[in-house]
């Protein structure tokens, strides 16, 4: 069984996830097994520039293990592989997959 946590929008996702590891008196069993971020390509630069939110910005992608890149319908194919780009300079770890209308390839 999996239990799936969702942050809708743009949120720090490490207070959820040191949760599993610090929190004491859930005495759960559930362990993280991972954390999936959902970048959207075509305002994801809008997004980084914004002061308010690019720190949680990066945060999601850093933490994330797997990365969806979507909405490619949406840019050419240039942007698209300057945006792998930069989100594996912030994240080298990640599993990085493509997605239009939210299908992953």
């Amino acid at each position: 069984d999996y239990l799936l946590i969702e942050t809708t929008g743009l949120a720090n996702p490490g207070p959820i996830i040191s949760t599993f590891w610090t929190d004491t008196n859930l005495k759960s069993p559930l362990r993280l097994d991972g954390v999936v971020c959902v970048v959207d390509a075509l305002h994801i630069d809008s997004y980084l520039l914004d002061e308010s939110i690019k720190n949680d910005v990066r945060l999601q992608i850093c933490y994330a293990d797997r990365i969806i890149l979507n909405k490619l319908d949406l840019v050419s194919m240039e942007k698209v592989e300057l945006l792998e780009k930069t989100i594996m300079e912030m994240n080298s770890f990640a599993q990085l997959y493509l997605a239009q209308f939210g299908n992953v390839d």
